[in-house]
């Protein structure tokens, strides 16, 4: 399950102070906005650090699942 926190700054002094538990604040992402795809094995390599690691991998590529 995916958890998101608000950015309200009411909100964020709160969830970084140490006043009261701020677990209420963590809701469940709705799953309609997420999409998935497959990406290549270059997703398993730190030195791979570019903005086509998000791209979907090519119908030849391996894919990592």
């Amino acid at each position: 399950m995916t958890a998101c926190r608000s950015s309200s700054p009411r909100r964020t002094d709160r969830w970084l102070g140490d006043a009261e538990d701020p677990r209420d604040l963590l809701k469940p992402y709705p799953s309609e906005p997420m999409h998935k795809w497959e990406v290549g094995l270059r997703v398993n390599n730190v030195r791979n650090d570019d903005p086509g690691l998000l791209e979907p991998a090519p119908e030849d590529d391996d894919t990592l699942f």
